[in-house]
């Protein structure tokens, strides 16, 4: 015995109008991207690059500074405590670059603002990693980051 019932009329109908809207939807969508991909296409790209400096520099900061961080806490775990003075500044570098690169990347306007900081930040790790820098490469090449950002953040802020 067959228990499924008969499709109804009013299902069909249903159905049909479904894919009808689907249709409609996908074709306005299509045209909304197209329309999109033009508009885009007038913009002058070159322009939107303003601060493409301060972010590479911000990215390599926090790049080196999770290089560091891996460090430090592989000579802790040996008992090694002698850079224990550099986890503070990596870590204020390193939460203040994140939010540096976001505004940075859309042009905030509070970007000046938030580039002084960071710079101020910047300039304290690097006169911490120099000061192991001699011991350390990855001091060094944390210093050198830091130091870029700073400058970076300098250009911006003033």
């Amino acid at each position: 015995m067959n228990t499924q019932s008969p499709v109804s009329q009013s299902e069909i109908e249903t159905s049909a109008v479904s894919r009808r809207a689907l249709l409609q939807g996908a074709a306005m969508l299509a045209a909304g991207l197209a329309g999109s991909k033009a508009i885009a296409a007038e913009h002058d790209h070159a322009a939107m690059t303003g601060h493409a400096a301060l972010v590479e520099a911000a990215l390599h900061c926090m790049r080196d500074g999770h290089a560091c961080m891996q460090h430090l806490q592989a000579l802790m775990m040996m008992g090694d405590t002698s850079l224990s003075d550099c986890v503070s500044g990596v870590n204020d570098m390193l939460a203040v670059c994140d939010p540096l690169v976001k505004m940075a990347s859309y042009h905030s306007s509070h970007l000046p603002a938030l580039a002084a900081v960071a710079g101020s930040i910047s300039k304290e790790c690097e006169a911490v990693c120099r000061s192991h820098a001699a011991q350390h490469a990855v001091c060094a090449t944390l210093a050198d980051s830091c130091a870029a950002c700073a400058r970076e953040c300098e250009a911006v802020s003033a």
